[in-house]
């Protein structure tokens, strides 16, 4: 089994070499299992690509407010670590002072700020609490310095001696206008930034849905897509990944647009991860057995899934038996905790009810298990 190290060198290995003279734009897609560990794969890549050079990091996290901070907490506590995010203010300033995880030591400690023993900062352009905003105070920020000026950013010379930039943004018109409109401002040094974009979920707004039959005049692209294709335009060192565990759309993309975000230079598949439970591991997917021959024993789906259809109408026997078993094993990881809370932890207890792709289906549902 690949380990999450393997798998992200793996990715960065079929990026362009950020110090190679000749700018080349790699575009991949990365397929992950559903609530697989993608989020831990993007953590790896982006550190082993701002380890080969790269200096502009953005990581466009969903739609919401709350899916993109929980993103950053993540890249925050693995990645940039506790000195990046201080920045010699003090710990009660900082927006995790308050986290059990910070206060408990576990965000990474590089021992020091890094360019103080050698190597590079991580400066973060977006924070747990604010997405990207236009820079007020300047474009400095954003701005790359150069040990030699009369050699380009991406020479080894320079890049390994500059700080990385890190941003993660929501997919969203203003966020990401306001992105583009701060690294028009750096100009001709935009050809020298080598860049890693890095799509999550990347089905979801950033495929060009505007029908060819009903474009308005002016207007080829939907919202973020044209965004996202003027974003890459500006960064011809740019290198753009894209995770997803739903592919369908991304491989569809006409491939003959250059501008577009087809996957031309590859396709990786990320292993299933030890321990992990998918869709095969309850329901009988490709099972040889006849259906009548079933039991607890020999099938995922008796032995895992219970029925949440009605017998009868009025009858919600068979929901009410998956919320004792909810509640009844709730009851066990508590005693468990309470038995040995230094060794036994349980942070989640959910229970999967929803299989329709219907809102109607989901409300109807809600609706008996808030009676029950």
């Amino acid at each position: 089994m690949a380990t999450v190290g393997e798998s992200a060198a793996q990715v960065v290995a079929r990026l362009a070499d950020p110090t190679d003279a000749a700018a080349y734009q790699s575009k991949g897609l990365v397929i992950g299992y559903v609530q697989s560990g993608k989020t831990a794969s993007i953590t790896g890549v982006v550190a082993k690509a701002v380890d080969a050079g790269y200096r502009l990091v953005i990581i466009l996290s969903g739609s919401l407010n709350i899916l993109r901070a929980q993103t950053q907490r993540r890249i925050d506590k693995e990645l940039v670590g506790r000195e990046n995010i201080l920045r010699g203010a003090p710990e009660e300033d900082c927006e995790y002072a308050l986290d059990p995880e910070w206060r408990a030591g576990e965000f990474l400690t590089h021992g020091g700020l890094p360019s103080l023993h050698g190597a590079f900062d991580v400066l973060r352009l977006t924070t747990l609490n604010s997405d990207y905003q236009s820079l007020q105070q300047g474009i400095a920020a954003l701005e790359f310095e150069k040990r030699d000026p009369t050699l380009p950013l991406y020479h080894p010379a320079n890049l390994h001696r500059t700080a990385a930039r890190l941003m993660v943004v929501k997919k969203n018109k203003a966020v990401l206008g306001s992105v583009i409109r701060d690294l028009r401002r750096l100009g001709a040094q935009l050809q020298e930034i080598p860049a890693l974009i890095v799509d999550d979920e990347s089905d979801h707004g950033s495929v060009n849905t505007l029908h060819p039959g009903h474009q308005r005049e002016g207007r080829e692209r939907s919202a973020i897509n044209g965004l996202l294709s003027e974003l890459l335009g500006l960064l011809p060192r740019a290198q753009y990944v894209a995770y997803t565990a739903t592919p369908f759309a991304n491989v569809l993309i006409d491939p003959h647009d250059a501008e577009d975000v087809f996957p031309k230079d590859f396709v990786l598949s990320l292993p299933r991860p030890a321990g992990y439970m998918g869709a095969r591991d309850f329901h009988d997917v490709d099972s040889a057995i006849p259906p009548e021959e079933r039991t607890v024993a020999n099938s995922q789906e008796m032995a895992h899934v219970r029925a949440i259809h009605e017998a009868e109408p009025g009858d919600d026997s068979s929901l009410q038996q998956a919320l004792d078993a909810f509640v009844l094993s709730g009851a066990i990881k508590l005693y468990r905790e309470a038995l040995d809370p230094r060794s036994v932890a349980y942070r989640h207890h959910t229970m999967p009810v929803h299989e329709s792709v219907r809102i109607a289906d989901h409300r109807e549902l809600m609706d008996r298990l808030l009676k029950l």
